[in-house]
């Protein structure tokens, strides 16, 4: 193992890694576990830049708005005074004052009835995100990013996975690069084994993701002492039916 997969830090802390990369950065951190905080400083990182990205307006936004601005009634015509006749005859004087200035100052309202509505849809929008609940994907980074987060190895003939845990968080995290999907029929389900050593559902795997498997937990990861991994029928089971394939402890 070289700098090459030192290098590659950056890159597998955003996901941006084949396969054989991140087998590769898998194993020089095992091997170097004094560069694990630099790698969970990183993941923190892109954590808290994607809560800061912007998101852009839905594209039925403009339908919104331009229906929202049909909907406004048109303000009914003056009568002329002798103000506004004057006005108007001091308007024809001034022939360099362009037609379509005016024209803009006519429409000004309807602009900014427009913006107001395009305000409210875009303020909806950004709020709408910030209460919906997290991805998978966020909680995987968060909990792969915790100060406290330690990672267990699932060891199967032919497959490798690990269990990240974060105690403070009272989640864990399934990954592996190489598992693929069950066979027809079958499902992988993981279990947590609890400190009386009876084993509960975290949840049934889904199937690969660009060759990998991935899955936040179910339950409370803090009481558990061990996790494993068993093949059950399509759908999964309440206990488990067949012999661990996998199993470590915490």
């Amino acid at each position: 193992m070289t700098d090459d997969a030192y290098q590659l830090l950056a890159a597998y802390a955003v996901d941006a890694v084949t396969d054989e990369e991140r087998e590769q950065v898998e194993r020089y951190l095992r091997a170097h576990p004094e560069h694990l905080p630099e790698l969970r400083s990183l993941q923190r990182t892109v954590v808290e830049l994607s809560a800061e990205l912007q998101v852009a307006p839905p594209p039925s936004l403009r339908d919104s708005v331009l229906a929202q601005a049909h909907q406004i009634r048109p303000l009914p015509p003056q009568e002329p005074t002798a103000a506004s006749l004057e006005d108007e005859h001091a308007a024809k004087k001034h022939t360099d004052q362009p037609r379509d200035e005016l024209a803009a100052r006519r429409r000004k309202p309807w602009f900014i009835a427009a913006a107001a509505a395009a305000v409210i849809g875009v303020t909806t929008v950004a709020v709408q995100q910030q209460i919906a609940p997290p991805s998978q994907q966020t909680v995987v980074a968060q909990v792969s990013a915790a100060a406290d987060a330690r990672s267990y190895e699932l060891a199967m003939p032919g497959h490798s996975a690990t269990v990240t845990r974060s105690m403070a968080m009272g989640k864990a995290v399934f990954r592996s690069s190489d598992l693929g999907a069950a066979p027809a029929g079958h499902a992988y389900q993981v279990w947590l084994q609890q400190p009386d050593g009876s084993m509960v559902s975290a949840g049934v795997l889904p199937g690969p993701t660009s060759g990998v498997v991935q899955m936040v937990l179910h339950g409370d990861a803090t009481r558990a002492v061990g996790v494993g991994l068993t093949m059950e029928p399509a759908g999964g089971s309440t206990k488990p039916s067949s012999a661990p394939l996998a199993v470590a402890g915490f």
